[in-house]
């Protein structure tokens, strides 16, 4: 095993103030390392500085001495410190080995699926692409992504939490680094409620003390009726801000009223409902155009109707109290801190249906299959993936859930509200998104249906429309 292989001893903690001052020092620049100079012309390679924490967890061969370029393709991230986080650990890593150099491209989060299939189609991919977990089984299924057993140490994979290993993993075999995890919190202005005189839902740690969505349905009219004849009017509900923001733009946040209407212990209908497609993956009718799932769209549509929530995108309408609700990803705890928001915020588990619900998965890397240089791409993952790198991230720079289960021993706020109450819903009913190999079709669907349904269009024959969509497009894969 290379000397730099070897997982170290201790990992020295990172505090913030090193972190963000480290930051400050770097700029935005989309390549990084010494092999970069200006008008393309070779310069001398830089004596190596060690990395603290050495490569672990990579286990594979040791890495080239040729000077070679990895391409990576990510998300673009909403906060700056955020982005600045990875100019600093490629800053990191090219120092340790000089002749490496990372070509850094980043595209809006709701580009990047797009841009990763045209990049692989066109047969020269990035050689390290983020995606969403959700979509991981589409890219097993196009042979375009390298399976890691043999490249990372086997305790690593075994501490990934167990249904985000399975969603990053195929026959056994682990094909992406799960970066983070996400699940779904009603986040909602304490001063507002108050203000006009409106029951709040519960502040709990306990999923199962959640409001169900009637209730909360309920509190929302009441906020907007209490508001009539005021000159400045506040919606009750923000609206997504994931990908392009507004409805359909996320069948992550916006599928969880299709699937919640559903009960997997129930009818055969309620079951197909909760479980979204079919077991093999290729099969919607049945699944997502059930009487229930068209009754968790009239739920859904009914928000817009009663101008409870917007018909388009209103970025951060919550975060600048233009909103009184948010039901958003466990990320807002932090951004919120971040953004100093001007109001008393608090934190309710997500409303509940027939099942209490809430997707839960995340993003992780992947090295493409077509990538030349399959071990330093492995080797740059799991540098970003260690211990010290992915405690400051979840702490500090993003605040998203750990995918390891060692990670969330380390970090005492996972005892405390509101973090208690997210780590609790990842154990208790947080559920992955349906599993298929058409995975980016099938999202693409029902965003598209989900939208329409917000519009005005009817919920069951929209549904029924998907479905047959659906179907045809996922033959292929039968």
């Amino acid at each position: 095993m290379h000397p730099s292989h070897q997982p170290p001893s201790h990992r020295p903690a990172i505090t913030r103030r090193r972190f963000l001052g480290a930051l400050g020092a770097l700029g935005t620049a989309g390549a990084v390392g010494a092999a970069a100079t200006a008008c393309g012309s070779a310069a001398p390679v830089a004596a190596p500085i060690a990395l603290p924490d050495g490569l672990w967890p990579y286990t594979g061969p040791a890495l080239t001495k040729q000077r070679i370029t990895l391409r990576v393709l990510r998300q673009q991230f909403p906060i700056k410190v955020q982005d600045q986080y990875f100019t600093k650990l490629f800053a990191q890593f090219t120092a340790a080995y000089p002749n490496l150099r990372i070509e850094d491209q980043t595209v809006p989060f709701g580009e990047l699926s797009q841009k990763a299939q045209l990049a692989i189609a066109g047969g020269s991919p990035p050689d390290i692409i983020l995606t969403f977990g959700d979509f991981m089984p589409e890219y097993v299924a196009n042979n375009a992504a390298v399976p890691l057993d043999d490249l990372i140490a086997r305790d690593f994979i075994e501490d990934i939490v167990t249904p985000t290993r399975t969603l990053h993993s195929h026959d056994g075999k682990l094909y992406a680094m799960p970066w983070e995890q996400q699940i779904l919190a009603h986040f909602y202005n304490a001063d507002v409620f108050a203000k006009y005189r409106v029951e709040a839902p519960p502040v709990s740690d306990d999923p199962a003390d959640a409001w169900t969505w009637e209730r909360t349905r309920d509190a929302w009219r009441e906020l907007e009726e209490a508001q009539r004849g005021d000159d400045r009017r506040l919606w009750s509900l923000a609206p997504s801000i994931m990908g392009p923001g507004g409805p359909g733009s996320s069948y992550w946040f916006e599928g969880i009223f299709l699937r919640s209407a559903g009960d997997k212990s129930g009818t055969e209908s309620e079951r197909r409902t909760f479980e979204a497609v079919s077991a093999d993956g290729t099969t919607a009718r049945g699944y997502v155009d059930t009487p229930e799932a068209a009754a968790g769209m009239e739920y859904y549509q009914s928000l817009f109707t009663d101008r409870l929530t917007p018909r388009a995108g209103l970025p951060n309408a919550w975060y600048d109290g233009r909103a009184a609700s948010f039901i958003n990803a466990d990320t807002t705890a932090l951004r919120a801190q971040q953004l100093k928001v001007k109001f008393r915020w608090a934190v309710a588990p997500v409303p509940t249906g027939k099942t209490q619900f809430s997707h839960g998965s995340g993003a992780g890397f992947f090295v493409a299959s077509a990538s030349k240089h399959v071990p330093e791409a492995a080797a740059l993952l799991a540098f970003l993936h260690n211990d010290a790198n992915r405690m400051t991230w979840h702490s500090e720079v993003r605040g998203t859930l750990p995918a390891r289960k060692s990670l969330f021993e380390r970090l005492p706020r996972y005892r405390q509200h509101p973090y208690k109450l997210m780590l609790n819903t990842l154990e208790k009913c947080a559920y992955p998104p349906p599993a298929t190999p058409g995975a980016l079709s099938y999202q693409y669907v029902l965003n598209s249906a989900i939208k329409d349904i917000a519009l005005g269009a009817a919920p069951a024959e929209r549904l029924t429309r998907a479905a047959t969509k659906l179907d045809t497009l996922l033959a292929r894969y039968r």
